[in-house]
């Protein structure tokens, strides 16, 4: 028998049911947050259940027969009875079984017999925490056959993306720039935080997630939103799978970025190259420190960005305005990796080089190069399979020279003379003797110095805090090196210009006890 579908009825929008459900859920989470989230749980939870009961009841607009209605009450009342005695594990239990019964009685859901409705009721418990991920999924899908380029340009979800970004990108930025972090902090949120701690979160998830099986029940089928039209489209000319990433959500994405990245790059062109006074308390130095790694950050995950949203085959690859807005994006993260670079050099030239801020200065070219391969990309219209190949290629070739390079002479040497520059530098003696035996041409630099930096190294294990103390590390170091001379298994060309350096130079250094006392 065939059905004419234009004597079919005319469906209700499909959204606003959703959000009405939705608003009712969030509205219950909070209701649970003032019953239960720190304080004892007695009646609370029968009253908290009825209260779910009634709104299952006017949310879903259920009809049911007086004799259903009144099974499915009287079922739910002595199910709670137990809990108004006493709650305990048992009687909340119970009440759980009950309101899960109440709930599927009013959707012709609930099994005659025993065995059938208590595995009914299981099935509905085990699945409920998991339903909410699934049911937002599925509306997307529904929306989608009903009007994509409609809820793509009207719909609430082509705003998550732009927004949760944006938020990204400016939690970033407080923690690089001191004037944005102060700007935050001047807005009165103290009493939105004390309320709200990790914790608390926590638990407006869970109730959310429990409390959303119920409002919006599904009897194990599939959503049927209107008729299904067969896609007839070109596959080029199809919608992006995924509003939450197409091209509006893209667009709007990309100004907002803009947007927050000109002030960013505003305020470090005032401070960095103005020479403008930082707040109160801030030096130089712990500008650029808090500056160099979140910006670094945030240019990688504008990168990725940047892939995902010319990801082949979506609509944003082939827009004008959205290439137009990530080359001007593309070309402020190269800014924005320059003033990292800049910083990152302020920090050391303050508190000495390391392993780590070697290797973030590395790290820092590469996501420079990288944004460049991204603007090369966009302006030769390369696919994302090159830039992905020359960025290994690159990563590659850095690696390789980098494997030439003698790190931790480079360390030891920066500092040295640094610390025997005409700035008040003081030079982490323990750090030099870490770096290992090829720091010692490094420290003969400070033995035979006629200058006496100032040396530091009180606040670790090995007190080496004088030009005597740093001597006599120097040739226990050099000592190690003539022993392991006896394992060729040990021999590298490092090694073999490094022991050549000490045949000429000397095994051991005498301490000069003419030399400055500690410091």
């Amino acid at each position: 028998m065939t059905t004419n579908t234009q004597t079919l009825p005319k469906r209700l929008p499909f959204f606003p049911p959703f959000y009405r459900q939705a608003a009712v859920t969030a509205a219950l989470a909070g209701w649970a947050d003032w019953l239960f989230f720190g304080h004892n749980i007695g009646i609370t939870f029968a009253i908290f259940l009825a209260v779910l009961a009634a709104a299952v009841t006017m949310v879903n607009r259920v009809q049911v027969e007086p004799v259903q209605l009144v099974k499915a009450v009287s079922i739910l009342g002595l199910a709670l009875l137990p809990s108004v005695e006493n709650l305990s594990y048992l009687s909340a239990g119970l009440g759980l079984a009950g309101i899960v019964s109440f709930v599927l009685i009013l959707h012709r859901q609930f099994r005659q017999t025993l065995l059938a409705a208590l595995h009914r009721v299981a099935k509905f418990i085990v699945r409920a925490p998991v339903r909410l991920p699934f049911d937002v999924c599925s509306v997307h899908k529904a929306a989608k056959r009903r009007n994509a380029a409609h809820n793509q340009r009207l719909g609430v979800s082509v705003w998550i993306v732009p927004i949760g970004f944006s938020l990204v990108f400016l939690m970033l930025f407080s923690n690089a720039n001191p004037l944005i972090e102060k700007w935050l902090t001047e807005i009165d949120v103290s009493q939105l935080t004390d309320n709200f701690n990790g914790w608390r979160i926590v638990f407006w998830v869970v109730a959310i997630l429990l409390c959303w099986p119920f409002i919006r029940f599904k009897a194990g089928r599939k959503w049927v939103v209107g008729p299904v039209v067969p896609n007839t489209m070109p596959a080029a000319l199809e919608p992006d799978r995924h509003d939450l990433f197409g091209e509006p959500a893209i667009f709007r994405s990309l100004l907002l970025f803009n947007l927050l990245f000109v002030l960013q790059i505003g305020l470090d062109a005032t401070y960095l190259l103005g020479g403008a006074e930082l707040p109160d308390g801030m030096t130089y130095a712990q500008y650029a420190h808090r500056g160099a790694y979140p910006l670094i950050c945030t240019a990688l995950l504008a990168a990725a960005f940047v892939l995902f949203a010319t990801r082949p085959g979506s609509q944003s690859e082939h827009s004008t305005r959205v290439r137009t807005l990530i080359l001007a994006w593309t070309a402020q993260n190269v800014i924005l990796v320059l003033f990292s670079i800049q910083r990152l050099g302020l920090y050391i030239e303050a508190y000495a080089l390391t392993y780590w801020r070697y290797a973030a200065f590395i790290w820092m070219g590469l996501v420079l190069i990288g944004l460049v391969l991204i603007v090369a990309k966009l302006l030769r219209a390369r696919s994302n399979r090159w830039l992905i190949e020359m960025n290994l290629i690159t990563l590659l070739a850095v690696l390789y020279v980098t494997s030439f390079v003698n790190v931790a002479s480079v360390i030891a040497h920066y500092n040295v003379a640094r610390s025997l520059g005409d700035g008040d530098h003081r030079l982490d003696a323990n750090y030099l003797n870490e770096l290992g035996i090829y720091a010692i041409p490094a420290m003969d630099r400070v033995g035979t110095s006629s200058k006496s930096p100032r040396i530091d190294g009180r606040r670790h294990t090995n007190n080496l805090s004088s030009k005597r103390a740093l001597v006599t590390a120097r040739n226990r170091l050099a000592q190690s090196v003539s022993w392991q001379k006896q394992d060729w298994r040990l021999w590298s060309l490092r090694r073999y210009r490094l022991q050549r350096y000490l045949d000429t130079a000397g095994l051991t250094r005498v301490p000069n006890s003419a030399s400055s006392p500690e410091r």
